[in-house]
């Protein structure tokens, strides 16, 4: 049976930037969409791949088309309503902190893509000015750096080329000033043609999501009721089934004498097994569960 990677929306819309209302403080809205969002900037040179990545992450695009994708070319809002309401941003490779047209107060997360073969001094200042603009208008914001297109290189080039790249930005935040050497930076390895993607961007999530310690629970009753190594194609299929019955959730495990998970697990009442069921599907390495295998392997 193929393995089906998991999907990180359940409904989406892609608006070029021009196109929408003017945000306010909080969130995305217009007429018809009052939903509070979290805001994501994805960025990244021409080419990084940050379109690639958007695609294949919520779009399920097949890893092997994401080279027919046309270049982008201004800001394009993706919205999509998952565990969280979600909007990222798809930047152009030119974008600066200045022609950004919004406060970075306004993002929870900044996630910059750099191709791992792409050594040079331009993606490198780019990120750092975005850190520094970033230090001082919204140091509460999560600062992921996604060394991209891992697939690219053999094991030892990329080891390499990732602590490079790694090293470069911190000598170059700490030439700036010292007191960067306190900014959390976050690095991931990551390839869409394997699960280090999901993972990564997995990863993000978590940090955004207040009830995860809960939901963490929750997958690991859910686990242990399935009896089964890998539990993802059952809580896709009773994802599906529950989208149509929209029932409240609340799980108490039978037949279960752990210690550990003795107590009741559960969510708020008005929270839908439909979204904890997506959540087996999101949150995976952060319980007992196992990221989901591809079947795609690198070219």
């Amino acid at each position: 049976m193929v393995n089906v990677p998991p999907s990180y929306a359940a409904t989406s819309s892609s608006i070029p930037v021009a196109q929408r209302p003017p945000l306010n403080g909080h969130g995305s809205s217009s007429s018809t969409d009052y939903v509070v969002r979290t805001k994501i900037l994805l960025l990244g040179l021409r080419r990084a791949g940050k379109t690639s990545i958007q695609q294949v992450l919520f779009n399920q695009l097949p890893p092997k088309q994401t080279f027919y994708l046309e270049t982008t070319m201004r800001v394009v809002k993706h919205t999509y309503d998952s565990v969280i309401p979600l909007e990222i941003w798809d930047c152009p490779g030119n974008i600066t902190v200045d022609t950004l047209g919004a406060p970075l107060s306004q993002f929870a997360t900044m996630i910059f893509v750099i191709d791992i073969r792409d050594l040079y001094n331009q993606p490198i200042s780019r990120l750092v000015e975005f850190i520094v603009a970033a230090y001082e208008k919204n140091p509460n914001m999560s600062l992921e750096v996604f060394v991209h297109k891992a697939e690219k290189l053999q094991e030892d080039d990329k080891i390499e080329n990732f602590r490079q790249i790694h090293e470069r930005v911190s000598d170059r935040l700490l030439d700036i000033s010292a007191e960067y050497e306190q900014v959390q930076l976050n690095f991931h390895l990551t390839s869409v043609y394997d699960h280090s993607l999901h993972e990564a961007f997995s990863k993000v999530l978590h940090k955004l999501i207040d009830s995860l310690p809960y939901l963490e629970d929750l997958l690991n009753v859910f686990c242990a009721v399935c009896a089964h190594q890998n539990p993802f194609p059952q809580a896709d299929k009773v994802c599906r089934i529950l989208n149509r019955q929209k029932h409240s959730y609340s799980i108490q495990p039978r037949g279960y004498t752990s210690q550990q998970t003795r107590r009741r697990s559960t969510l708020p009442r008005s929270t839908s097994a439909v979204t904890i069921c997506k959540c087996s599907i999101l949150l995976g390495h952060c319980t007992n569960l196992r990221p989901l295998a591809r079947d795609n392997h690198y070219p």
